[in-house]
């Protein structure tokens, strides 16, 4: 592994930094799975739960700044893909208890997770954008766990076939955006172009065709959540 940690300006998959990233947010959501369970019984617990919320909107409007500040297009300011929609649905999660937002976007929590795995960011630890990256990504498993330990937010698996029409419909529609532009440097939401990031499994499908890439890709990551939501499944 290449140790670029020290204040780096640029950021490498499996580097010593990425480990490092990967160690905290994985301790960070063990302890959150040991004491979230207590603020069921807080007296204050609605306050830290919006507060929580709020947090997360005002970091993504942080944001916003940032990249308008920077010049960026505004095809930037839309979210990329599962997870930019989940991090905005989160907040809007935390704030109602809507109980429909969590059945769809608690299986967007996969894309996380892939995130941590294959991130999809170039910058390094002195750059306000990586700090942005991964706190964001990180609450989206906050906003969605936070509802199931406090709150008893149940995951059945008749919710994975509601979450997954919404998400290909989404999807569907981004692919018809994808394809107006057909360039995945400008836009490439939901990565229905290209992966995501270079050094990803997807590579060994990527240039086939692109109906193989993208059946192949919405497959893989169906399975893939589906995988994913096992070990939280309610059975009634």
């Amino acid at each position: 592994m290449k140790n670029t940690l020290i204040l780096s300006s640029s950021f490498e998959m499996f580097s010593l930094t990425h480990l490092i990233v990967f160690l905290i947010c994985a301790l960070l959501l063990l302890i959150f799975y040991k004491y979230a369970p207590k603020l069921k019984t807080f007296k204050y617990e609605k306050y830290v739960r919006i507060s929580i919320g709020i947090f997360m909107l005002i970091f993504e409007l942080l944001t916003w700044i940032n990249k308008f500040s920077e010049g960026y297009p505004w095809y930037n300011f839309l979210p990329q893909a599962t997870c930019g929609w989940a991090i905005y649905f989160g907040v809007i999660l935390l704030l109602t208890k809507n109980e429909t937002i969590f059945r769809i976007i608690f299986f967007w929590g996969f894309g996380a997770v892939l995130t941590f795995v294959f991130p999809d960011v170039t910058e390094g630890p002195n750059t306000f954008r990586f700090y942005q990256f991964f706190i964001s990504h990180f609450f989206i498993f906050i906003s969605c766990y936070y509802m199931m330990w406090v709150h008893d937010f149940k995951i059945y698996r008749k919710d994975f076939k509601f979450s997954f029409i919404i998400t290909m419909s989404v999807i569907f529609i981004a692919t018809i955006v994808n394809y107006i532009v057909n360039d995945p440097n400008i836009i490439n939401y939901f990565y229905t172009l290209a992966p995501p990031t270079d050094g990803t499994p997807l590579d060994l499908i990527y240039g086939l065709h692109p109906i193989i890439y993208v059946v192949g890709w919405l497959s893989l990551a169906t399975l893939l959540t589906h995988l994913y939501a096992l070990p939280f499944y309610t059975k009634k």
